[in-house]
């Protein structure tokens, strides 16, 4: 996939903003809105440019880990990726489930809810900045709330990317491939739509 952007880089919070109804990039100047609560249609944010030098990343190597208490939520999530391609998807069902998760294995991209009971998404991406070993993993927050606040306060954690409830595939694929680069997807036919 070749995605062209007219949006400059913004050196700080965003590098990207994507319009959620019609899933297309916003122009800088939406930046300020988005931070001043004019701009609600928020979705597939990624907060930096591509991390740990991912180039045309093959999905089937990448390990994923989905950090969500709805099991609905996780099995959309998990179907998702696997149309993407993705096959090494790990799950917990709260931020200290993935933790442990975290803990004995590596993960090249961790996908969290922010809100769940024991660890929100938010405590586990600290807490995930705070491991040496876990530290420079890539994290996408997922939420419901396009707060400029969260959003905000994400970013200020590390966090790498963010996603409003409900998105779509294109959506997801757009975040993912603003942090980790291009995914070389599973069948040459496959042309998401917005």
């Amino acid at each position: 996939m070749n995605f062209q952007s007219p949006v400059t880089p913004v050196t700080g919070l965003f590098a990207f903003l994507s319009d959620f109804s019609r899933g297309l990039p916003l122009a800088v100047d939406s930046f300020a809105q988005v931070l001043s609560g004019t701009q609600s249609s928020l979705v597939g944010t990624a907060l930096c440019s591509p991390s740990r030098g991912y180039r045309n990343v093959t999905a089937q190597s990448v390990s994923v880990l989905i950090v969500e208490d709805r099991i609905v939520m996780q099995k959309i999530l998990c179907r998702l990726l696997a149309q993407l391609g993705f096959k090494r998807i790990d799950t917990a069902l709260n931020g200290q489930l993935a933790l442990n998760l975290v803990s004995s294995k590596h993960y090249d991209l961790i996908l969290s809810d922010w809100n769940m009971d024991e660890m929100n998404g938010l405590e586990l991406l600290k807490a995930v900045r705070q491991n040496k070993k876990s530290a420079d993993t890539p994290f996408v927050l997922i939420t419901a709330e396009a707060k400029s606040a969260n959003i905000q306060a994400a970013e200020l954690a590390g966090a790498n990317g963010y996603l409003i409830k409900p998105f779509k595939l294109i959506q997801l694929q757009k975040t993912i491939e603003q942090i980790l680069g291009p995914i070389d997807l599973p069948d040459e036919s496959y042309a998401p739509t917005a």
